[in-house]
């Protein structure tokens, strides 16, 4: 169980709102057995909007979603199936007050089974809310997720449809109106020392018809992962590639938008001497986009570097830099070096675990962004009150300086805790 506030420090004007703090609550309940590796979990999230933490504020939004998913393995551990469902209600501006079931019939001719007014205190449903339309379920979202191991293979095939009315306020980057079909064999060779990964994705946009294209995505990915010899680097790289494309769904016209490739390789160094366990992680990346109708063509670079470092007294250290660059045949567009630190202590027996994490983000002046510099400091604690009981308290500060315009510089506060707590037979 987690609940979490969280509070941008934009108060607002009369003539340009500001940003609502946000209160989210969220609780997960897993019931399975040790024996047989079957499990079955239920979720529920609901977040709203706190209208009174700003004076000027616009739509204030809340959300709920309930869902359920499975988890079966079979005797010989060869077969995995995954599978979930979920629905999720939004409403857009609970300041409109609870409208009644006529009010719903009257303005969408939707008969609800139920008086919106009696679940109050769930969820605010007025004429702003998510319709119970029960023709192509757009609250409900779903997934199936078999796999198979074989030899020395793993296949696993998935099936995904995100409704397009169907959101969560817990995962913002959520794309709703689509439908995801993959394939990945995952093959080991040379005493597991390397590893192979192929994978095909299919994505198809718009199920809902509302815009006038309907845009699919091909994907392709192969990557590896090979380990020379023990007390020596670990070597991975791979590409990936997408196709996108679209169709008009009147004229049937098609569209070629553009492509996608990605080009990635790195090392990996572990390390254990003097009771310290050191990682060295080191990784490039290469994407390029080239869009069809423009004949142009975009390319991002980026180096990330990683240093994790746990000591036998129970000491934690890790350090972190990333530099990306955005560009084109003749322009920078973006360009940023980030930069971060972690320190954490855990005791013996991990009753205690705590960190206190540093990270800044600054971006260097091009044509397109001006400079600006994102800083953020976040703490977490984890501490294990009886035996399978655990708490857990979560909370950070950032911060957004443009140095071209104060009108965009924000703070942000932000606070979480959980508590979990396992059953056992």
């Amino acid at each position: 169980v987690s609940y979490a506030t969280t509070q941008i420090g934009i108060s607002g004007f009369y003539n340009d709102n500001g940003t609502y703090r946000r209160n989210l609550l969220a609780a997960r309940v897993s019931v399975g057995s040790s024996n047989t590796f079957n499990k079955v979990h239920f979720v529920i999230l609901k977040s709203t909007d706190d209208t009174n933490s700003i004076r000027y504020g616009g739509q204030a939004s809340q959300n709920i979603t309930f869902g359920i998913d499975v988890d079966f393995k079979s005797k010989n551990k060869r077969l995995h199936l995954n599978a979930g469902i979920a629905v999720a209600f939004t409403t857009r501006d609970i300041r409109y007050g609870i409208a009644s079931a006529e009010t719903i019939y009257a303005l969408y001719g939707i008969e609800l089974p139920v008086d919106p007014y009696k679940f109050r205190k769930l969820l605010v449903y007025n004429s702003t809310s998510t319709m119970p339309a029960f023709t192509y379920f757009p609250f409900l979202s779903y997934y199936l997720k078999p796999e198979y191991r074989i030899a020395n293979q793993r296949i696993t095939a998935e099936v995904r449809r995100i409704g397009s009315d169907f959101q969560s306020f817990g995962n913002p980057y959520l794309i709703n109106d689509r439908f995801i079909v993959s394939l990945t064999d995952r093959m080991r060779f040379l005493k597991n020392r390397l590893f192979i990964q192929i994978r095909f994705r299919h994505f198809n946009n718009n199920l809902s018809k509302n815009n006038s294209v309907t845009f699919n995505t091909d994907m392709v990915d192969v990557s590896f992962n090979y380990l020379i010899k023990q007390n020596l680097p670990r070597l991975n790289g791979g590409f990936r590639k997408y196709f996108r494309s679209g169709k008009h769904k009147d004229t049937k016209e098609k569209y070629r938008e553009y492509q996608i490739s990605n080009y990635y390789a790195g090392i990996i160094y572990s390390l254990n001497k003097l009771e310290i366990n050191s990682t060295l992680t080191l990784n490039y990346n290469l994407n390029q986009r080239n869009y069809m109708k423009k004949q142009q063509s975009v390319s991002s670079h980026s180096i990330y570097v990683n240093l994790g470092q746990d000591y036998s007294f129970g000491l934690m250290l890790n350090l972190q830099y990333n530099f990306m660059l955005l560009t084109n045949d003749t322009s920078n567009f973006s360009k940023n070096n980030t930069y971060g630190i972690r320190i954490g202590y855990h005791t013996k027996s991990n009753k205690l675990r705590f960190s206190l994490g540093l990270m800044r983000v600054h971006s260097i002046e091009t044509i397109w962004f001006p400079e600006s510099e994102r800083s953020s400091i976040s703490a977490i604690i984890n501490y294990e009150i009886l035996k399978n009981f655990t708490i857990k308290l979560e909370g950070g500060k950032s911060d957004y300086i443009e140095s071209n315009s104060t009108n965009r510089n924000y703070n942000e506060l932000w606070g979480q805790i959980g508590l979990r707590y396992r059953f056992m037979r």
